[in-house]
């Protein structure tokens, strides 16, 4: 087995990385890796469902889609991000064992949940998901140091009801960092090296591998051609229907969107009884501004009595 601990904190870039070392080396890999501020979501998940769209897009944290399964996570650099890539049907505990066996030794007892999750006194530290390819599983963890509990929950806190869809439903579950757990306190950096050192003895690895151009270069292409775009973040989402209702001088208004590939289908709106097709949104991109501005501007010809304000709420996921 080799390592290979990132030389960066994009989490396009280490997304990207997963992908490129499960398709084009042949070794076993432990790959160790820490993001900048981002929400990561899985596979098959509607990615507008499951962030808070108006406070990542305000705060400027970039929202990437996983080759895994699974729901959806938070990463910042108070978080470790553990995968391991080995030929064969690998197991959970093989991932999670040695992760216990590391915080034992910092007095840390953990207990594995029927999710796969690592859980210190009931409350989640760890997520884990996997990916197969071919002959070759993709196994992978966070790990929560000391991750901004706020953002957190402020990143992952969308208006899920709004949305009708057959995606994988993240569900929540109370967490805790392991800084709050230890009785030293490591800087994020010192915390992240010590794992990193531990783990490669626990997986006996034999040889620590540095990126080189020829890599760095291929996963550059891979995010700029597939993992930074919209069409994979966010239109690879699951077709769905998109729902809002609001009361205004007790009128009721209901928004009703039927999205496919990330892009309008169908739109109508009620007001005070009476329902408007909205063909003007028709083959725009489900991205919450543009449809709000489209609105605003249909509404001063055709339903004067809503105002750009009205489309901010009934946009507000």
């Amino acid at each position: 087995m080799i390592a290979i601990l990132s030389p960066n904190y994009n989490p396009y870039f280490n997304i990207a990385l997963e992908y490129y070392l499960l398709h084009e080396l042949d070794e076993d890999i432990l790959l160790v890796y820490r993001n900048e501020t981002s929400v990561i979501v899985g596979k098959h998940q509607n990615a507008f469902a499951e962030a808070n769209q108006q406070f990542i897009h305000q705060a400027n944290i970039p929202l990437v889609r996983r080759i895994s399964g699974g729901g959806t996570v938070f990463h910042d650099l108070g978080n470790i991000n553990i995968t391991i890539i080995r030929k064969g049907k690998l197991k959970f505990m093989d991932l999670l064992q040695p992760i216990r066996e590391v915080l034992y030794k910092l007095n840390i007892e953990t207990e594995i949940s029927e999710k796969n999750d690592l859980l210190v006194d009931k409350k989640k530290i760890t997520g884990t998901a996997a990916h197969i390819y071919k002959e070759k599983t993709l196994h992978h963890a966070t790990l929560l140091y000391n991750a901004s509990q706020e953002i957190l929950h402020k990143s992952l806190n969308g208006k899920k009801e709004c949305f009708i869809d057959k995606g994988v439903r993240s569900r929540p579950s109370p967490t805790i960092n392991l800084i709050d757990c230890l009785n030293v306190n490591y800087t994020n950096e010192q915390f992240a090296d010590f794992m990193w050192n531990e783990l490669k003895q626990m997986y006996g690895v034999e040889n620590v591998y540095k990126l080189n151009e020829h890599d760095v270069s291929v996963v550059n292409d891979l995010v700029k051609n597939k993992f930074s775009s919209w069409n994979w973040n966010y239109a690879f989402s699951p077709s769905f229907e998109f729902v809002n209702s609001i009361f205004e001088e007790g009128v009721l208004i209901q928004l009703s969107i039927q999205v496919k590939n990330g892009c309008i289908e169908k739109a109508t709106l009620v007001n005070n009884g009476k329902t408007y097709e909205l063909t003007v949104l028709n083959t725009l991109p489900f991205i919450q501004l543009e449809l709000i501005n489209t609105l605003s501007d249909w509404s001063k010809k055709n339903c004067p009595t809503l105002k750009l304000s009205s489309f901010e709420k009934l946009l507000k996921f």
